[in-house]
């Protein structure tokens, strides 16, 4: 075998050897590039929501400040009927804010939930997919909650305003208003339950999330 022959050999061998080792690398640089986007897309979906807070807190200024109108409402005599109707118009004009802020909150979500989304195809290419599937379940039932939450605020809202309105009646029948505030008391219920499974299902999420990053920074 001449000198040529097993140069030609030795190249076909290392040529082989090199696309060997480069489709070993691309596997693995696949792998690696879905767990890359998995985090990717939480740390996506964590940056929406970075308002959220701020605007929940701001949210439970205004139900505190409503509050105090309404118990001054409740204490104050029919016969200071001027005062009445200043309070509930101050009330209307809080309600308003109120629903500005639950608006930027559920426009907060609704970015979160598209970018969240993103996670599906990097999802539907691994094989190992069971603690990205969990976190995937956990955020879609958290982003059902808050939808049914938005719902009863917002219909609770809408009583709210029957209530002041009420209020500033001169003939104001007590049964009547006791009615109204039992059926606000009955959404606020609502409200609560919602918002108390929200709560959970977010501290679930954030804990999945924090594992599968530790898992995938290795």
């Amino acid at each position: 075998m001449g000198v040529s022959m097993l140069l030609e050999q030795g190249l076909r061998l290392i040529k082989c050897l090199l696309l060997f080792a480069i489709l070993i690398a691309l596997q693995g640089c696949t792998g690696k590039t879905q767990e890359d986007k998995i985090i990717q897309t939480l740390d996506k979906a964590a940056a929406a929501e970075k308002n959220f807070n701020n605007l929940q807190f701001q949210l439970m200024e205004l139900e505190n400040k409503e509050k105090q109108l309404y118990d001054r409402m409740i204490n104050t005599n029919m016969q200071e009927y001027d005062s009445i109707v200043n309070l509930s118009n101050k009330a209307i004009t809080n309600i308003q804010s109120r629903n500005k802020k639950l608006n930027q909150e559920n426009k907060v979500m609704s970015q979160s939930r598209e970018v969240f989304y993103e996670i599906k195809k990097p999802l539907g290419e691994m094989k190992e997919k069971r603690n990205v599937q969990l976190i995937y379940t956990i955020m879609l039932n958290r982003y059902k909650a808050h939808d049914k939450l938005v719902e009863y605020y917002r219909e609770s809202i809408q009583e709210d305003l029957v209530l002041y309105d009420m209020f500033k009646q001169k003939k104001l029948e007590f049964e009547e208003l006791e009615t109204q505030i039992d059926q606000i008391n009955q959404l606020y219920d609502k409200v609560r339950t919602e918002n108390d499974r929200f709560n959970k299902l977010t501290d679930r999420y954030n804990k999945e999330r924090k594992a599968i990053i530790e898992q995938y920074n290795k």
